[in-house]
């Protein structure tokens, strides 16, 4: 099975890595011995079956997961390719996932392939008539965002194409600002925000601004779901 080899991969490089910290650890630093705990409940985690991500970054040496670099630290989506008319998962995959601390949707590969070949009209009147709310796909990109805890910010200048943009959930207009281009990071003066709904209803920036839907935002501003940014430097 795929998740008894990644941890079996992932003890050998915790047994190492701790053999290493285990050294370090005698001159004293709280740090490395911080990291050597965890290690240690690392190896003894995975030898439960347990995966890496089980066990939080200790206080006080954060970057002890990213130095380990364990394929089972990584967020897990278990996608079911299940028959027309099972819309969910089996529940021993659901129990899994659970238990594995990861995601599980069902999706048909079949009725998506299918869906696919027909016109858009066809396609949408059929996905009615089988319950399906939204495409597989469109299912599968929305719960990774939700695993991995995304937003969604969209630029759109006019004569340039409107981009979306990926950023976890909480950070700022500064962050947001960094995903579009260092330099313009790093003269940050303010961002204009306005929900992408909003903007649409307006039909636009002007209608927009006229009925004062458009925010001016500081650049600590936490970037929410669906926000269109204007980012002045």
């Amino acid at each position: 099975m795929v998740d008894a080899e990644l941890l079996l991969a992932d003890l050998d490089q915790a047994e190492r890595r701790l053999e290493r910290v285990r050294k370090e650890a005698a001159s004293g630093a709280k740090e490395v011995a911080a990291e050597r705990d965890w290690l240690e409940g690392v190896v003894e985690a995975i030898g439960r079956g347990e995966p890496a991500r089980a066990l939080p970054a200790p206080v006080l040496a954060p970057e002890a997961p990213a130095h380990l670099q364990a394929l089972s630290s990584k967020p897990v989506l278990y996608v079911a390719n299940v028959d027309e008319g099972e819309g969910e998962p089996a529940a021993e995959l659901v129990e899994h996932a659970r238990r594995a601390e990861a995601g599980c949707i069902a999706v048909s590969a079949r009725i998506e392939a299918e869906l696919a070949e027909l016109p858009g009209e066809e396609a949408v009147e059929m996905r009615s008539e089988l319950g399906l709310a939204e495409p597989g796909l469109e299912r599968l990109v929305r719960a990774a965002y939700q695993l991995l805890d995304l937003v969604t910010f969209f630029t759109a200048h006019r004569g340039s194409e409107a981009r979306a943009r990926a950023l976890r959930r909480g950070l700022t207009a500064w962050d947001a600002a960094g995903k579009v281009h260092t330099d313009i990071q790093a003269g940050f003066v303010r961002a204009e925000v306005i929900g992408w709904r909003e903007l649409v209803e307006a039909r636009g920036y002007a209608e927009a601004r006229e009925r004062g839907l458009i925010r001016t935002e500081g650049r600590d501003y936490a970037i929410r779901d669906g926000d269109v940014i204007t980012i002045r430097h």
